[in-house]
């Protein structure tokens, strides 16, 4: 009766993804993937597994890169004021039977292969 309602998913994949790269730590690895959007205003960027338990599907580790916009139209701008930076930390254990991490946007996909 007084619990909050779900928040309703307004979040849309980026535009596209410009940048892919996996920075190598003591514990695990970080994701940092680079995107532009398709207008300004973007916030709360996310890149969200494709599987929420962040196992790989055939040696692949896929995440969606979304973010929302704003309600009221915003202009479109240059390409730097739409440039959003996001990133995800991994364990070690959660790559043991990883060999790929790919990201998708709404126009294309990149994908990085682990070394």
């Amino acid at each position: 009766m007084f619990s909050k309602p779900e928040e309703v998913d307004t979040s849309v994949l980026i535009g596209s993804i410009s940048e892919l790269r996996i920075e190598r730590t003591l514990s695990g690895a970080i994701v940092h993937v680079t995107g532009v959007a398709d207008r300004q205003g973007a916030y709360r960027a996310e890149l969200r597994p494709e599987d929420p338990d962040l196992l790989a599907t055939d040696g692949v580790l896929s995440f969606a890169f979304r973010v929302r916009y704003p309600a009221d139209p915003t202009p479109i701008g240059s390409t730097a004021t739409r440039t959003v930076y996001e990133a995800f930390s991994l364990s070690s254990g959660t790559l043991q039977n990883v060999r790929t991490i790919r990201v998708t946007g709404a126009r294309n996909s990149m994908q990085a292969n682990r070394r």
